[in-house]
């Protein structure tokens, strides 16, 4: 049942570039911008394309992002792959902007470790 559609001021694009930036530097990368000048061998290029964002609300908060993403280096096979993150902050008491907001975030975070697994692999 569709009861209302949330609308954000913020950038869906750069909320999620923001938090991949962030958590590949956390897990040790050195993160670059696009068209930055690389002089490593040892590089993973990390392209990625977002589906879908939303989260609903019955009982329960229930969030998902979708990204496509394709992760490419010198000496690799590109591996294009859809990543899918959940992420739910558990039952609505009241329905708040911050129930939706954390549980996308949750959701967000969930997507970006399967990314980080693969990522790991071709280390």
């Amino acid at each position: 049942m569709d009861t209302a559609d949330i609308i954000t001021n913020d950038d869906l694009a750069l909320w999620i570039k923001s938090a991949l930036f962030s958590e590949l530097a956390n897990a040790g990368y050195t993160v670059v911008a696009d068209g930055a000048r690389v002089t490593s061998d040892d590089v993973i290029y990390l392209n990625a394309e977002i589906l879908e964002v939303y989260c609903d609300m019955y009982i329960s908060f229930d969030a998902e992002v979708s990204m496509s993403v394709t992760l490419s280096g010198n000496d690799m096979q590109p591996l294009s792959k859809t990543y899918e993150g959940d992420g739910s902050v558990g039952v609505a008491w009241d329905l708040t902007a911050k129930g939706f907001a954390e549980s996308l975030s949750l959701a967000l975070q969930d997507a970006i470790s399967k990314i980080l697994a693969d990522m790991a692999k071709l280390r």
